[in-house]
């Protein structure tokens, strides 16, 4: 009887030994969230089964505690939420009147187990659109400008800046992008050519969300640029197309691109008569 037992336990631990004891993992979670200071804004988290989640605000190399269950840290407490407030395999968090301590670089992990997942989310906090603060209000065709627009935002997140001219992108030959308290700086050069003359111009910021495809889009103002470019394009037409010769009365017309606008003189070269 007693060897009997000893054989049933045997089993037993080797058939613990083999059952494969799977960890809890993240089944999703926001790379990105984009929202406007002040707004309300959700992030959502989905687990392989339940179990309890701890966020951390991540800077350089230091971390802070945000939510430790069940409790969040006190910078926190008055405007986030977490449903349901107990174990669950999704939770979601909800900020409230959102302010620019909670643009973060977030860091979520599982609670207990022996489960190593963790996901990084960026909150971003935008303001209003991107203004434009410096462009010349006239230029010499082939002579190098700067534009530089301002936009606000606070957080870790992904972004893309163009200048488009009725909306057509047109690259730049130089770009800088400065940081300072919330307020980003986008610098831009070009250079001057005739095709920009008093044309509609804005600059465009993306915030993304999750990849290329997934973002929120926000645009400038439209600005205009006087471009000084020589005579170009002179075309002699006559109102007789269909005709290679000219006879009295016909009228011949000249058309011509510049700026200042051109000119027209007409000049006697030679009489066959």
């Amino acid at each position: 009887m007693i060897n009997t037992f000893k054989r049933l336990l045997n089993i037993v631990t080797i058939f613990n030994c083999m059952t494969p004891n799977f960890a809890v993992t993240f089944l999703s979670a926001p790379k990105y969230v984009v929202a406007k200071l002040g707004d309300t804004f959700d992030i959502h988290y989905s687990l392989s089964e339940a179990k309890q989640i701890r966020l951390e605000s991540l800077y350089n190399d230091t971390s802070a505690s945000i939510f430790e269950p069940p409790n969040f840290d006190a910078k926190f407490k008055d405007r986030w939420k977490v449903t349901p407030s107990g174990e669950s395999s999704s939770y979601t968090f909800t900020v409230t009147s959102s302010e620019k301590i909670d643009g973060l670089h977030i860091n979520a992990s599982i609670v207990g187990g022996s489960s190593t997942d963790y996901r990084k989310t960026g909150v971003v906090l935008y303001e209003s659109n991107p203004t434009a603060e410096e462009y010349p209000k006239t230029v010499i065709e082939g002579e190098k400008f700067n534009v530089v627009f301002d936009f606000k935002f606070w957080g870790a997140g992904s972004f893309g800046s163009k200048l488009f001219v009725n909306d057509t992108w047109i690259s730049s030959s130089k770009t800088e992008s400065i940081f300072y308290d919330g307020l980003a700086k986008f610098k831009e050069e070009h250079k001057a050519t005739w095709k920009i003359d008093n044309q509609n111009m804005y600059f465009e910021v993306k915030l993304y969300r999750n990849d290329d495809t997934d973002f929120v889009r926000f645009k400038s103002d439209d600005i205009k640029i006087r471009v000084e470019y020589k005579v170009r394009d002179i075309k002699i037409t006559s109102d007789q197309d269909n005709s290679d010769k000219l006879k009295n009365g016909d009228e011949l017309i000249c058309t011509a691109m510049g700026n200042p606008v051109p000119k027209y003189e007409w000049r006697k070269v030679k009489s066959f008569y």
